[in-house]
Formats: C-alpha cells, sequence, structure tokens
C-alpha cells in the first residue's frame, strides 16, 4: 500500500499500490462492510493505452475531489481522473514522480506536487 484516502462523504476508502504484477494497483471499498467497489490494474490499463513504457506504475498519491470521484497520481508523472462506475481519464501531470495531490477548496483545479515544483490544473466544468 502506497496511498490512502475517505471520500468526502465517508462512505469509501481508496487504497493505492503498485508494483510487478500491476493486478491491483487502485482498489476502492466501501467503509460500511469492507466490500470491494471497484480494482483497477491502472498499470495495466496505462501501458495498454500506450502511456507507459512498463505495465506496471506505483499510485503515489490519492484524493477524493468534493463531488466524489478520484484523483490518482502515479511515479510515471500521470494523473487519473476514476468515478466509480470505472469511467477513467488520464493525463500527464509532471515530467517526474508526483509526490502529493490536492484540490482547491472550491473543487475548480488540481494542485500536483512534484519535486520542488507545483503544478495547478483547471478542471473542466463536467468535472467539477
Amino acid at each position: 500500500m502506497r496511498a490512502l484516502a475517505v471520500s468526502p462523504d465517508g462512505g469509501h476508502v481508496a487504497v493505492g499500490a503498485g508494483g510487478r504484477d500491476g493486478l491491483r494497483d487502485l482498489a476502492v471499498f466501501a467503509v460500511d462492510g469492507g466490500r470491494e467497489v471497484l480494482c483497477l490494474p491502472l498499470g495495466r490499463m496505462l501501458a495498454d493505452a500506450g502511456l507507459l513504457k512498463t505495465k506496471s506504475t506505483e499510485v503515489t498519491s490519492l484524493a477524493w475531489h468534493p463531488r466524489g470521484w478520484l484523483a490518482v497520481a502515479t511515479r510515471a508523472g500521470l494523473v487519473a481522473h476514476i468515478h466509480l462506475s470505472g469511467a477513467i481519464q488520464v493525463y500527464r501531470g509532471a515530467d517526474r514522480a508526483i509526490e502529493a495531490l490536492a484540490f482547491t477548496r472550491d473543487g475548480a483545479s488540481l494542485l500536483v506536487a512534484s519535486k520542488a515544483v507545483i503544478a495547478r490544473f483547471s478542471l473542466l466544468d463536467a468535472e467539477r
């Protein structure tokens, strides 16, 4: 386990990991009862999409948006926006490993920290 975050409503917990098999890079569980809600082989998904040079990546940070979707940062410098339905959007957040993520108070932007650089990404209206 590399990262852990509880949803804004307290109903879900997201766990980020990483490893050579890439089978369980991201899992989301219901807090009440512990039922697995979502499990994604994120590293393999990103590699299959041509975004990685290897079939594995490591989740380094997680942040829940106030509206209930999850931002996931990776050692490869990628950010994935993931909805509990399994819908995913990916973009490059940094040239290096991302160390931390945080949403602005109004949920309009995502802050991405990588080494000594902090970048601010404005979200699309549909994501806010």
